[in-house]
């Protein structure tokens, strides 16, 4: 093979489209192509599928132009209809030209569909989403409607470079009757998009209806810095129809409070290398020389993709080639602090600046309730309150030393009361308290409960159905709980139909189907609980009763029977919790429960944190994403913050065998 066929190959081929997704033989390859008829014949057929490929994306992109595989994961969390998909990217990462597509494609195979896109102001929305979706509008509409007015008044399609969309809208004609299917409903209303700048006020919007009124597909698309009003206006509306909502950002100004309000310390599910950090931990919990890639925040109707720098081929050159943006993207990150390479080439912020538990991470301290302990002595702790529902979280301790706290459940939850805080949209200033710590959510709203329905919320709450599943195993996802209902099944002398051992060396046991019902007859099956105990503030404050003022601690002792003499309310225990010598002492024994070593992978008992909560504990986990103690009294992650730290500095929060004495808690002695 010698240089001047080499040379008259490299010609040839430099002749051809260049396309990031389609690369080119080598000169090398096209030589040895070409020695015989059937390789020039092979030769002459890629290149001219190649150029047909390239030619029809370019004349019509929203329906043949290639993309980067990993958008199809963008693609699937809108077909899995994920309310809110967001993508934090690196820069040049593709984000806004995916969502565009995406929002291109709605509008096209879902007549009917209205679409808000909002941006950072005029100029972001005539350079960024109006240029992408004009690139994207369809050479026939272009071709009928560019620079015309319909005559009947319905579509409405006007855009100019330097302008972008008239009036900012761009409204569809209505498709052609002679193809649409006869099993479908024409649509009343053309497809139609608006553009809208956060400047704006998101109230003006709240009239509107995003999305298709059937077909779920994307109902808006937020790019760049997302304001928390808008945010929550998106998702309040955004309910009304079917349909996802897209937000693209790079965030180099760090964390703002819309990402905190829609990520917080979100769960991460995939990860991918980093190029750029390969020899470090970057991100707790996750491999060495990794970042996140897809993460689930507590709501489940979210997902986050990050969209790395490295992850896209294209560059600024025709079709996409020319030097990679990857390239220049990495050339701006030499020499910069590892924190600003996450955010320009990640997509990955941190926010810890304030928080009074910086280490908490979701990857890290949260578990599922599978992953809870077995064995284990569980403690209750309530905060009490007049003008709001009391916050009571359960703590599990199993055995070992040091000992670990594992909260495995809160009330009121956010699946059926919702949140317990939220964030603030005040403006919050070091002078000010109000608004640190957020705001009072839905969850605290007082529903008028007295203390014997406090008892017996406790004791419906760890109360343990007696339910199984299809092939025999208890629904309940708590080993413990399983295992109660193990042990009160062999009680009554009934033997399972199989057991299984786990690698964790776990005992599955399998029951027949009369099981249930036998446990069930037998009386409830309850959680073992040592220890209530209640805020020491509001342990001596009277409460109002038919005797005049007596403490929560004496009305939980004593029993409360209704007029016909139904015991309604049992003697439970409550005791004053420990607030050893402040605030700041208590946050201290938490943060010392959180600890580990971020820049070393996890391992059991030699690197790990000693306080887990449950994902099933959503308000619990906003507090510890967001709480900074700044907030004072009004806060509103103030009680769940109050009871993490009595238990953090209470010794008596220790585990205890079988042989240790249960407080009395509920209908019977010793329970």
């Amino acid at each position: 093979m010698n240089d001047s066929a080499l040379q008259l190959a490299a010609e040839l081929l430099s002749k051809e489209p260049a396309h990031p997704l389609l690369p080119l033989p080598s000169p090398a390859q096209v030589v040895r192509l070409l020695a015989d008829a059937a390789g020039q014949r092979a030769l002459a057929e890629l290149l001219a599928q190649r150029r047909e490929i390239i030619a029809r994306a370019n004349a019509d992109p929203v329906r043949y132009e290639l993309e980067p595989e990993f958008w199809g994961d963008v693609r699937a969390a809108v077909a899995e209809q994920v309310r809110l998909v967001i993508l934090l990217g690196g820069n040049r990462s593709g984000k806004s030209w995916c969502c565009g597509k995406l929002v291109m494609q709605a509008l096209v195979e879902h007549p009917g569909t209205m679409i808000l896109a909002v941006s950072e102001d005029e100029t972001a929305s005539r350079e960024t989403q109006q240029k992408v979706l004009w690139h994207y509008l369809p050479a026939e509409i272009k071709a009928r409607c560019h620079n015309k007015r319909d005559p009947a008044g319905i579509f409405y399609v006007n855009y100019s470079e330097a302008n972008g969309f008239s009036e900012r809208k761009l409204v569809f004609p209505f498709p052609d009757r002679r193809g649409w299917p006869s099993n479908r409903p024409f649509p009343t209303q053309p497809s139609k998009v608006l553009f809208a700048t956060y400047g704006e006020n998101p109230d003006d919007y709240e009239g509107l209806e995003f999305g298709h009124p059937t077909d779920w597909t994307v109902g808006w698309w937020a790019d760049e810095n997302l304001r928390l009003a808008w945010l929550n206006m998106f998702s309040r509306r955004g309910r009304f129809r079917p349909g996802s909502g897209l937000w693209s950002y790079t965030p180099i100004h760090g964390i703002t409070p819309a990402i905190k309000e829609a990520v917080g310390q979100a769960r991460t599910v995939k990860w991918r290398p980093a190029r750029l950090l390969p020899d470090r931990v970057n991100v707790p919990g996750l491999p060495k020389g990794t970042m996140p890639y897809i993460q689930q925040p507590a709501d489940t109707s979210r997902r986050v993709l990050y969209f790395h720098s490295e992850m896209s081929p294209f560059g600024p050159g025709p079709n996409g080639s020319g030097k990679p943006y990857a390239e220049s993207v990495a050339e701006d990150c030499k020499g910069k602090p590892s924190e600003y390479v996450m955010r320009v080439a990640y997509g990955y912020t941190t926010d810890v600046v304030g928080r009074a538990y910086p280490k908490f991470s979701a990857d890290v301290h949260v578990v599922e309730p599978e992953q809870l302990p077995e064995e284990g002595t569980n403690y209750c702790f309530l905060d009490p309150a007049g003008d709001r529902n009391w916050f009571i979280v359960w703590v599990r301790v199993p055995p070992g030393s040091p000992r670990h706290l594992y909260f495995y459940r809160e009330w009121p939850d956010a699946r059926r009361y919702g949140e317990w805080a939220v964030p603030t949209t005040r403006a919050v200033t070091s002078e000010s308290r109000k608004g640190w710590d957020g705001e009072r959510g839905p969850a605290q709203r007082n529903q008028g409960w007295g203390v014997v329905r406090y008892k017996q919320l406790l004791l419906e709450e760890e109360l343990i159905p007696a339910i199984l599943r299809a092939d025999g195993r208890w629904a309940e996802p708590d080993p413990y709980r399983r295992r109660r209902l193990d042990e009160a099944a062999l009680g009554l002398g009934l033997s399972p139909a199989r057991e299984e051992r786990g690698a964790d060396g776990r005992v599955t046991r399998y029951w027949g189907a009369g099981a249930a019902e036998a446990v069930r007859r037998a009386g409830p099956v309850r959680e073992a609980i040592r220890i209530r105990k209640i805020d020491p503030r509001a342990a001596v404050n009277p409460q109002a009763s038919e005797k005049g003022g007596v403490n929560i601690l004496t009305l939980f002792g004593e029993e409360q029977r209704n007029p016909r003499g139904e015991l309604t309310g049992p003697r439970m225990l409550l005791l004053p919790a420990y607030s050893g010598r402040g605030i700041d002492d208590g946050m201290a024994h938490v943060n010392e429960l959180l600890d580990y070593n971020q820049d070393e992978p996890l391992c059991p008992v030699l690197n790990e944190p000693r306080l887990h909560v449950s994902s099933t504990c959503r308000n619990l986990i906003w507090m510890f994403e967001n709480y900074t103690g700044l907030g004072g009294e009004e806060a509103g992650a103030k009680d769940p913050a109050d009871l993490v730290r009595y238990a953090a500095q209470d010794d008596d929060i220790r585990h205890v065998g079988q042989t240790g004495k249960l407080a009395v808690c509920g209908f019977k002695e010793g329970y």
